[in-house]
């Protein structure tokens, strides 16, 4: 199921070379956290993780279920 809902970034840890995990609290879902492939890449993404800081407001847009593979986020 596709979910769309506002979240404050907790944080992040770097998980691989080129990846995070993004942990969020979601106005709807509570506390969720995010695999983020490849942001940290010097190819040109539509989020960077200067836009992934504490306490930023963003709207997500994530599949909710246990496989979450899709997911789109846009500062507000």
């Amino acid at each position: 199921m596709l979910a769309n809902t506002e979240a404050i970034i907790l944080g992040y840890v770097n998980y691989s070379e080129s990846s995070i995990i993004l942990r969020a609290y979601t106005k709807d879902f509570g506390y969720k956290s995010f695999i983020i492939r490849g942001i940290r890449t010097k190819k040109k993404k539509k989020i960077t993780l200067g836009q992934l800081q504490p306490l930023t407001i963003l709207d997500i847009e994530f599949n909710n279920s246990k496989n979450n593979k899709n997911w789109n986020f846009e500062t507000i």
